[in-house]
């Protein structure tokens, strides 16, 4: 068992197009600390809703990375994070962070607006409600 996943006790809608974005970029973010992090290291996923935002965080206790490695892969264009997880994400209108220290692991912070209208079912919709 090296991923813990937690939710909120709640469902979150969300549009499937914006689900197939965000589980690639959470993928990815799961494959570079599989890479990465070293062969001990776990990893957590937390799913959250904030106001009208999805909050995806996904971070590891691997080895870390200092501020010149986050700045190198970012110069380098490197597709696990500017393409893959920043991209994605920022595609959707949102934003990705990326925390990370030497011997801390890294945590990435997705960061996606909801479009309350389009993803909250009407009354009359929700399973057992009646008129």
């Amino acid at each position: 068992d090296k991923v813990t996943v937690s939710t909120m006790a709640d469902a979150v809608m969300v549009p499937l197009d914006m689900v197939t974005e965000i589980k690639a970029a959470v993928s990815q973010a799961l494959l570079n600390s599989e890479l990465h992090a070293g062969l001990e290291a776990r990893m957590w996923i937390l799913l959250e809703e904030e106001g009208n935002e999805l909050i995806v965080s996904v971070r590891d206790n691997g080895r870390g990375m200092n501020r010149e490695e986050v700045r190198a892969a970012l110069q380098a264009g490197r597709m696990g994070i500017r393409h893959s997880i920043m991209g994605r994400i920022q595609d959707l209108g949102g934003s990705a962070r990326l925390h990370s220290a030497p011997g801390r692991g890294v945590e990435w912070e997705l960061r996606v607006p909801l479009l309350m209208h389009e993803t909250t079912p009407s009354d009359d919709s929700r399973p057992g409600s009646e008129e």
